[in-house]
Protein backbone atom coordinates (compact mmCIF):
# COMPACT_ATOMS: atom_id res chain seq x y z
CA UNK A 1 0.00 0.00 0.00
CA UNK A 2 1.33 3.59 -0.62
CA UNK A 3 1.85 5.54 2.22
CA UNK A 4 0.57 8.81 2.87
CA UNK A 5 1.00 11.85 5.88
CA UNK A 6 -1.97 9.68 8.01
CA UNK A 7 -0.49 6.42 6.77
CA UNK A 8 -1.44 3.44 4.37
CA UNK A 9 -4.05 4.67 1.40
CA UNK A 10 -6.12 2.34 1.05
CA UNK A 11 -7.68 3.14 -2.39
CA UNK A 12 -5.93 0.60 -4.48
CA UNK A 13 -8.52 -0.01 -6.70
CA UNK A 14 -7.60 3.38 -8.32
CA UNK A 15 -4.67 1.83 -10.30
CA UNK A 16 -5.71 -0.19 -12.96
CA UNK A 17 -2.92 -2.60 -12.41
CA UNK A 18 -3.84 -2.90 -8.61
CA UNK A 19 -7.37 -3.79 -10.19
CA UNK A 20 -6.42 -6.53 -12.57
CA UNK A 21 -4.40 -8.31 -9.06
CA UNK A 22 -7.90 -7.79 -7.14
CA UNK A 23 -9.41 -9.46 -10.29
CA UNK A 24 -7.46 -12.31 -10.11
CA UNK A 25 -7.38 -13.05 -6.53
CA UNK A 26 -11.14 -13.01 -6.82
CA UNK A 27 -10.99 -15.09 -9.46
CA UNK A 28 -8.61 -17.54 -7.27
CA UNK A 29 -10.51 -17.55 -4.58
CA UNK A 30 -14.10 -17.95 -6.40
CA UNK A 31 -12.39 -20.87 -8.40
CA UNK A 32 -11.04 -22.56 -4.50
CA UNK A 33 -15.33 -22.43 -3.82
CA UNK A 34 -16.75 -23.40 -6.75
CA UNK A 35 -14.51 -25.75 -8.66
CA UNK A 36 -16.78 -26.72 -11.14
CA UNK A 37 -16.72 -23.35 -12.24
CA UNK A 38 -12.89 -22.05 -12.44
CA UNK A 39 -13.24 -22.57 -16.05
CA UNK A 40 -15.57 -20.00 -16.72
CA UNK A 41 -13.79 -17.52 -13.59
CA UNK A 42 -10.40 -18.05 -15.08
CA UNK A 43 -11.54 -17.00 -18.78
CA UNK A 44 -13.81 -14.17 -17.01
CA UNK A 45 -10.65 -12.95 -15.65
CA UNK A 46 -8.55 -13.13 -18.99
CA UNK A 47 -11.20 -11.26 -20.51
CA UNK A 48 -11.95 -8.29 -17.74
CA UNK A 49 -7.34 -8.16 -17.02
CA UNK A 50 -7.08 -7.69 -20.70
CA UNK A 51 -9.38 -4.82 -20.62
CA UNK A 52 -7.76 -3.17 -17.81
CA UNK A 53 -4.60 -3.45 -19.37
CA UNK A 54 -6.25 -1.57 -22.11
CA UNK A 55 -7.37 1.15 -19.60
CA UNK A 56 -3.88 1.35 -18.18
CA UNK A 57 -2.50 2.14 -21.67
CA UNK A 58 -5.37 4.25 -22.89
CA UNK A 59 -4.40 6.21 -19.29
CA UNK A 60 -0.50 6.49 -20.04
CA UNK A 61 -0.90 7.87 -23.88
CA UNK A 62 -3.64 10.05 -23.04
CA UNK A 63 -2.07 11.85 -19.88
CA UNK A 64 1.84 11.81 -21.50
CA UNK A 65 1.68 15.38 -22.88
CA UNK A 66 -0.06 17.54 -20.20
CA UNK A 67 0.88 20.73 -19.66
CA UNK A 68 0.79 20.24 -16.32
CA UNK A 69 1.10 17.01 -14.32
CA UNK A 70 0.10 18.10 -10.69
CA UNK A 71 -3.19 17.56 -9.04
CA UNK A 72 -5.51 19.11 -6.15
CA UNK A 73 -7.42 16.98 -4.89
CA UNK A 74 -10.39 17.57 -2.49
CA UNK A 75 -10.15 13.73 -1.64
CA UNK A 76 -7.12 11.98 -0.77
CA UNK A 77 -8.04 9.08 -2.59
CA UNK A 78 -6.71 9.81 -6.21
CA UNK A 79 -2.46 8.47 -4.81
CA UNK A 80 -2.72 5.39 -6.93
CA UNK A 81 -4.72 6.89 -9.78
CA UNK A 82 -1.64 9.82 -9.79
CA UNK A 83 1.37 6.97 -9.82
CA UNK A 84 -0.34 5.31 -12.69
CA UNK A 85 -0.25 7.62 -14.98
CA UNK A 86 2.85 9.85 -14.12
CA UNK A 87 1.34 12.78 -12.21
CA UNK A 88 1.83 14.11 -9.04
CA UNK A 89 -0.68 14.86 -6.16
CA UNK A 90 0.35 19.06 -5.40
CA UNK A 91 -2.10 18.81 -2.67
CA UNK A 92 -4.98 16.70 -1.28
CA UNK A 93 -7.35 18.73 0.97
CA UNK A 94 -10.36 16.01 3.11
CA UNK A 95 -13.29 18.28 3.55
CA UNK A 96 -15.29 16.62 6.29
CA UNK A 97 -18.85 17.53 6.13
CA UNK A 98 -19.93 20.22 7.17
CA UNK A 99 -16.27 21.17 7.95
CA UNK A 100 -14.49 23.33 5.49
CA UNK A 101 -11.07 23.82 4.88
CA UNK A 102 -9.35 26.19 7.33
CA UNK A 103 -8.36 30.04 5.70
CA UNK A 104 -4.70 29.15 6.13
CA UNK A 105 -5.22 26.30 4.26
CA UNK A 106 -6.45 27.66 1.28
CA UNK A 107 -3.91 30.62 1.37
CA UNK A 108 -1.44 27.71 1.15
CA UNK A 109 -3.76 25.96 -2.08
CA UNK A 110 -4.14 29.31 -3.59
CA UNK A 111 -0.44 30.04 -3.55
CA UNK A 112 0.47 26.45 -4.69
CA UNK A 113 -2.00 27.19 -7.51
CA UNK A 114 -0.47 30.45 -8.55
CA UNK A 115 3.29 29.27 -8.07
CA UNK A 116 3.12 26.45 -9.89
CA UNK A 117 0.23 27.28 -12.63
CA UNK A 118 -2.09 24.68 -11.65
CA UNK A 119 -5.05 25.24 -14.26
CA UNK A 120 -7.57 23.40 -12.27
CA UNK A 121 -8.57 21.99 -9.12
CA UNK A 122 -10.28 18.27 -8.65
CA UNK A 123 -13.66 17.74 -5.88
CA UNK A 124 -14.56 13.74 -5.86
CA UNK A 125 -17.87 13.29 -7.32
CA UNK A 126 -19.51 12.40 -3.30
CA UNK A 127 -17.66 15.74 -1.84
CA UNK A 128 -17.91 18.75 -0.84
CA UNK A 129 -17.26 21.65 -3.25
CA UNK A 130 -16.79 24.74 -0.97
CA UNK A 131 -13.24 25.04 -0.62
CA UNK A 132 -13.02 24.23 -4.64
CA UNK A 133 -14.86 26.82 -5.02
CA UNK A 134 -13.19 29.16 -3.10
CA UNK A 135 -9.70 28.33 -4.84
CA UNK A 136 -11.66 28.78 -8.26
CA UNK A 137 -12.70 32.36 -7.33
CA UNK A 138 -9.45 33.39 -5.51
CA UNK A 139 -7.48 31.89 -8.99
CA UNK A 140 -9.61 31.54 -12.16
CA UNK A 141 -8.70 27.83 -11.98
CA UNK A 142 -11.54 25.41 -13.10
CA UNK A 143 -13.16 22.67 -10.63
CA UNK A 144 -13.33 19.18 -12.54
CA UNK A 145 -14.75 16.15 -10.70
CA UNK A 146 -13.71 12.56 -10.32
CA UNK A 147 -14.79 9.52 -9.42
CA UNK A 148 -13.91 7.51 -6.54
CA UNK A 149 -15.36 4.77 -8.49
CA UNK A 150 -17.34 3.57 -5.03
CA UNK A 151 -21.19 4.43 -6.28
CA UNK A 152 -21.54 1.15 -7.75
CA UNK A 153 -21.18 2.77 -11.40
CA UNK A 154 -18.65 0.61 -14.26
CA UNK A 155 -15.07 0.67 -13.70
CA UNK A 156 -13.77 0.82 -16.75
CA UNK A 157 -16.11 3.20 -17.83
CA UNK A 158 -15.73 5.60 -14.84
CA UNK A 159 -12.03 5.30 -15.01
CA UNK A 160 -11.78 5.80 -18.65
CA UNK A 161 -13.99 9.00 -17.77
CA UNK A 162 -11.66 10.31 -15.13
CA UNK A 163 -8.83 9.96 -17.35
CA UNK A 164 -10.25 12.04 -20.00
CA UNK A 165 -11.24 14.73 -17.55
CA UNK A 166 -7.41 15.19 -16.45
CA UNK A 167 -6.59 15.31 -19.77
CA UNK A 168 -9.01 18.20 -20.52
CA UNK A 169 -8.53 20.09 -17.11
CA UNK A 170 -4.68 19.77 -17.63
CA UNK A 171 -3.99 19.37 -21.56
Amino acid sequence: LREDEEGADPHIWMDPANAGIMTRNICDALSQLHPDLAEQFSANTADYVTKLEALRTYGTEALQNLSCRELITFHDGFGYFAAAFDLEIAAALEEEEGAMATAQILEEVIGLVRDRSIPSVFVEANGSDSAASVIAAETGVRVYTLSMVMDGADYLETMKQNIDTVKEALG
